[in-house]
């Protein structure tokens, strides 16, 4: 510690400007990549079992996450027209949902809006009001699926031509006054809608939207794009406007201060391929025991199309996350590679990404998805009408939102105590903002640190630097007061000679104090919660 100081010392202003360029360094990194992971699912440990065979299962059955908008009408019920057709008119606004995004657009240099995919499967939205039914046909053995609005116009005797049109209300509210009987009968004698659905006293109902799979989307878009991180050729035609996906022509023309020439294209497939060997190795590592022959082929084989082909077959391989000592799910392969692409991928295969993405990183933006629901469902509301939304994204984004908030509230709590107790304890403005500023600037390297180590900001990860305020403080104001005991009285003292002396008398205390910290917080490495163990 003493030679630090020593270095500070006859150094000031190289050491002081070292810490600005890489405070100025990390917080650039945290404002442009800060973004917080709240999938519940990376809070535990790969090697339990559960988290494993979840993973599969979404795999294997396609399991889309579903969000749902809960609708109670305790006075009228939901089987009149006010109520249905306020069920119409929401299906209608998420089937006819655009979302817009602002962003900057290199290869134009300047600021564009595009409308992009809300990720929203709104032909798949179900309701009350154009919900199937499963049946089997007893005469030839064979399920049929047919829908409850059609079958109830049907016996309702309010026939339109058109067979998509049966599946829909009426248009007219006497039509839909007629209509009500028969769908509300049609709808209770239904067991498997009944109680889930719908409630079974007729007062509440529920819009399910799914929502897109994030995993479905990484994988489409690992597949397109690394075939072009390792094809020369085809990362050419892209260039040259042969991509229906790339519509712009950028080949032998200069883009953002880079020629985009065969050299250019030459030099950064040449680089992807290296990177990818590296990072294939090190993805695919947990299973080289027990395919050894596989993994000793990413070190020989040339990247190509047919090496990809390999490890997309591997990763696709549910036997490989069965074995016990294996510590990854294959949505932590997904995510991870999908994390190197994007990061690796030149940066105008990666401009273009901004324009069919919401949110690149994460594929959609939970929370203005939330938004989007909130929005849609209280536009409109009929009187006396309690509208309930709910569903996995919705949860993810209310996490999001109060991470923020709490980490918030918690900083700015510490600050104000800290602040307190260096003002009644030292009362001279160096002992009062010396050490917040110390602390301050350790959370914007230790966030900074995080993001190059790639590490996610999570519910859990998020607590670090309200400790960090606290505890690391602590060492700033106990070197302050022993700094100011012994110049008390000397006017006249040599700072520089203080500042030794104070090192040497309690530079021991600190190391141990630090010691002592360091194993409290090793401990939680045994835990089996990632987010504590990354405290």
């Amino acid at each position: 510690m003493k030679w630090l100081v020593k270095l500070s010392i006859e150094w000031p202003k190289a050491v002081i400007a070292g810490i600005v360029a890489v405070t100025v360094f990390f917080a650039v990194m945290i404002g442009t990549n800060f973004s917080i992971n709240v999938d519940p699912m990376k809070a535990f440990s790969r090697k339990m079992d559960v988290i494993k065979y979840y993973h599969l299962t979404q795999k294997k059955f396609s399991m889309k996450d579903m969000m749902l908008i809960g609708i109670e009408n305790e006075k009228e019920g939901i089987f009149n027209v006010k109520t249905l057709r306020y069920v119409e008119q929401v299906i209608r606004q998420f089937k006819n949902l655009k979302v817009e995004k602002t962003y900057k657009n290199i290869i134009t240099g300047k600021k564009e809006t595009v409308v992009v995919p809300s990720k929203l499967s709104s032909n798949q939205i179900m309701s009350i009001i154009n919900a199937d039914d499963v049946m089997v046909n007893k005469t030839t053995n064979t399920i049929v699926i047919g829908n409850l609005t059609s079958r109830a116009r049907q016996k309702a005797g309010i026939i339109d031509s058109d067979p998509e049109e049966m599946k829909r209300l009426p248009k007219s509210d006497e039509d839909l006054k007629k209509l009500l009987p028969y769908l509300e009968k049609e709808l209770m004698a239904n067991d498997l809608l009944r109680g889930t659905l719908f409630s079974e006293d007729g007062k509440a109902c529920a819009i399910m939207v799914p929502v897109e799979k994030r995993i479905d989307n990484k994988l489409e878009i690992i597949r397109r794009e690394m075939t072009f991180m390792v094809d020369a050729a085809r990362l050419k035609d892209r260039f040259e406007g042969k991509d229906f996906y790339f519509p712009a022509k950028i080949y032998k023309t200069k883009v953002d201060g880079t020629m985009v020439d065969d050299d250019y294209i030459k030099d950064t497939v040449e680089d992807n391929k290296e990177e990818i060997r590296s990072f294939m190795m090190k993805l695919l590592k947990p299973f080289k025991r027990d395919h050894g022959e596989f993994y000793e082929s990413l070190k020989k084989k040339e990247i190509n199309q047919e090496y990809l082909s390999m490890v997309y077959k591997m990763i696709e391989n549910d036997r490989v996350y069965e074995k016990p000592d294996v510590d990854i799910t294959y949505q932590d392969c997904i995510d991870d590679l999908y994390r190197f692409v994007i990061s690796h991928m030149d940066p105008f295969s990666r401009n273009n990404l901004e324009s069919k993405l919401y949110n690149v990183p994460n594929i959609y933006d939970v929370g203005k998805i939330y938004g989007i629901f909130n929005d849609i469902a209280e536009k409109n509301k009929p009187a006396n009408m309690a509208i309930y939304v709910a569903g996995m994204p919705v949860a993810e984004a209310l996490l999001e939102e109060f991470v923020v908030n709490d980490l918030s509230i918690f900083m700015t709590l510490s600050a104000v105590v800290i602040l307190l107790i260096l003002f009644l304890t030292i009362r001279t403005p160096t002992g009062i903002y010396l050490p917040l500023t110390a602390v301050v600037i350790s959370i914007i390297w230790l966030m900074g640190g995080m993001l190059m180590a790639g590490i996610d900001f999570s519910s859990g990860t998020m607590a670090m630097p309200s400790i960090l305020l606290a505890v690391g403080s602590s060492y700033v104001i106990h070197y302050l007061i022993r700094y100011y005991e012994k110049v008390a009285g000397k006017p006249d003292a040599d700072v520089k000679a203080v500042l030794l002396e104070t090192t040497d008398s309690i530079d021991t205390a600190i190391f141990l104090s630090a010691i002592t910290t360091m194993a409290a917080f090793i401990s939680d490495v045994f835990i089996d919660v990632v987010d504590i163990q990354r405290l």
